[in-house]
């Protein structure tokens, strides 16, 4: 086989697996089970990846005593946070575990770091990206008044979410993918 046809090949193989990447989150983001968490934003700025909005939910800070579920996690530990609407629209942890739980709506996770009663936690979630625009404008929103902001994910049957936009003062502002 000679080089041209070598280098076609493999240009086309990562060209289908970057394709099968978009695709494989477009579905994910329609597919999921739609889950709307409390917001806390702060605008940093990436020089390579652009503005985005660093937010932090109920989710990332879990306080293990109201929780059920597992109370013994270790940094790099997977974790599984089950979550139930509340009446308001928003959902919430109500256990967390080690293991994948059987039944229900549930993130999964990774522990940060932790203590007895406090566990930081990250689920993929921590950046939106936006415009200069939208993000200076958020973290002017977050200033004035958080409780009027929240995040709308798309959450799968394996816990991996995925953002799909922000709910604004009841305005649900989804950002298309393509």
């Amino acid at each position: 086989m000679n080089r041209t046809i070598r280098l076609t090949l493999v240009a086309a193989a990562m060209t289908a697996f970057l394709i099968g990447m978009v695709f494989d989150h477009a579905a994910r983001r329609a597919s999921g089970t739609e889950v709307i968490l409390d917001l806390e934003p702060v605008d940093p700025r990436d020089l390579l990846a652009g503005y985005y909005v660093i937010v932090s939910t109920p989710l990332h800070l879990l306080e293990t005593d109201s929780l059920g579920g597992d109370d013994s996690f270790a940094t790099g530990d997977d974790i599984f946070a089950l979550v139930e609407e509340d009446g308001e629209g928003v959902w919430q942890a109500v256990s967390i575990h080690r293991e994948r739980p059987e039944a229900g709506v549930f993130l999964h996770g990774k522990v940060q770091h932790g203590s007895e009663t406090m566990i930081r936690a990250d689920y993929n979630l921590e950046r939106f990206y936006a415009d200069e625009e939208t993000a200076q404008a958020l973290e002017l929103r977050r200033r004035e008044n958080i409780d009027s902001m929240r995040l709308i994910v798309s959450v799968g049957p394996d816990g991996r979410a995925i953002i799909r936009g922000l709910e604004i003062d009841g305005q649900r502002r989804t950002v298309p993918l393509f």
